[in-house]
């Protein structure tokens, strides 16, 4: 359900020379005061009852009066969402369908900001470091809260100008979950920590990292950090569910970036430490391809490549096999609009088929009718009613290299289950494969 935090509506008033002429305030209206209301879209599981964040200051950014500049005003508001001050009316304003009305929570003045020069002298007791970092809270640390309106041409002055607020930046956090006995005890007694790099972590010393306000964009010019500088990201307490122990990391935000680099991916180190102070590591390279929520009336639910993207939460989930096997098993990332996730939010059923190896095993338990082979099963696809479901989740080559691919991949109908398979637009040795279904038959096939 969504939560939205809305600053009641308010006065804003400030003394200024009116401009007269075509599209500017006249007098009948002009000294009216220029109401402000806003709202963070988010869905909250435990802080349904949070007030609106009192403690971060927000930036109205406007063209002033006879002006052709951009000018931003600082603007402060109680937990309630009401404005401490009175600050503009609409004579104070250009009235102009070019121009925009911006609110954030960046300090610095001007549309194009150079996030790396800003400090904590700005704000006072305020870090605004934009690097990445752990989640500090709502329009906390590096969290930018943007959105920008169309200035109206004629003005309800009746009526406040409303901004609904979205996150910039990108949240990542990781799940890491295990079926192995000793793994899982581990995950529960031990400390678990994440590690990452291969990824932009701050801009070069003279690159640039900058956020745009008018167009609400943040750009990045920076060198991937490698791993002795590895982002390490904190394990939270473990939770069971079934056979199941996971551990969820803290949130972190980054900022937004893509991974074109098929040669230097992002790495991801899972280090468990017991209480001797002996530590297992687990490392493996971040999947390709991402599945992400489309928030329409469809609610649908799509593949594409892996990225950082702005205003998205990423849960990255991985499953640690066994004690002799260091290597990790990736889940499909789950992307979502930025919202703080409860356990139930997150499927950690959904698996799929990555490399040629794991289809040929999957094709070859499906076919031998006379094993059931519920484990390969549930290691490859989810299982609803008498139907199970594969996943394609990146293309592969090599498979059945020697002949051609054979016909829905080699599967065979089974008389217990049905089939559906689908591709999500991946290849099969260069082949592009379309999605199947098998119905159940009476008797193999």
């Amino acid at each position: 359900m969504k939560k939205l935090y809305t600053m009641a509506a308010a006065g804003l008033i400030l003394a200024a020379c009116s401009e007269s002429g075509l599209n500017e305030p006249s007098g009948e209206w002009g000294d009216a005061p220029l109401r402000i209301t806003a709202s963070v879209n988010e869905e909250i599981t435990t802080r349904a009852d949070e007030p609106f964040p009192s403690d971060v200051d927000f930036y109205f950014t406007y063209t002033p009066s006879g002006q052709s500049n951009y000018s931003s005003k600082l603007i402060y508001f109680d937990e309630k969402g009401d404005d401490k001050e009175i600050y503009l009316n609409w004579e104070n304003v250009k009235i102009s369908s070019s121009l925009y009305f911006v609110l954030d929570n960046v300090p610095k003045d001007g549309t194009s900001i150079n996030l790396t020069e800003i400090s904590g002298a700005e704000v006072q007791n305020t870090n605004r470091d934009y690097n990445a970092q752990p989640e500090s809270g709502t329009g906390k640390g590096n969290d930018i809260l943007w959105q920008r309106i169309a200035v109206p041409t004629k003005p309800n002055t009746l009526e406040p100008i409303h901004f609904e607020l979205q996150h910039l930046m990108s949240k990542v956090s990781f799940e890491i979950s295990s079926s192995n006995d000793e793994i899982k005890n581990l995950l529960k007694l031990g400390e678990t920590t994440v590690k990452l790099w291969n990824v932009v972590e701050k801009p070069k010393t003279d690159g640039n990292y900058t956020f745009d306000r008018i167009k609400g964009t943040v750009t990045i010019d920076g060198e991937l950090i490698n791993q002795d500088n590895a982002v390490s990201i904190a394990g939270k307490e473990a939770t069971s569910e079934e056979d199941i122990v996971s551990v969820t990391t803290d949130s972190w935000i980054f900022p937004p970036q893509e991974f074109r680099d098929k040669n230097n991916r992002p790495k991801l180190q899972v280090c468990i430490t017991d209480e001797t102070d002996e530590t297992k590591t687990f490392t493996g390279t971040l999947p390709e391809s991402m599945m992400i929520e489309i928030e329409d009336e469809t609610n649908e639910v799509t593949s594409k490549p892996l990225e950082f993207l702005p205003g998205y939460h990423l849960v990255i989930r991985v499953k640690l096999g066994y004690w002799t096997d260091h290597t990790i098993y990736f889940k499909p990332v789950l992307v979502k609009k930025w919202k703080e996730y409860g356990p139930s939010d997150i499927n950690i059923n959904q698996v799929g088929v990555y490399d040629a190896e794991g289809l040929k095993e999957l094709v070859e338990a499906w076919n031998d009718e006379s094993n059931t082979n519920l484990l390969t099963f549930k290691k490859y696809g989810v299982l609803e009613g008498d139907t199970w479901t594969f996943n394609l989740w990146k293309s592969i080559t090599g498979y059945n290299s020697d002949e051609a691919i054979p016909d829905k991949l080699g599967f065979n109908p089974r008389s217990d289950y049905s089939l559906v398979f689908n591709s999500n637009g991946h290849k099969v040795n260069d082949t592009p494969i379309s999605n199947f279904e098998l119905t159940k038959s009476k008797t193999a096939e």
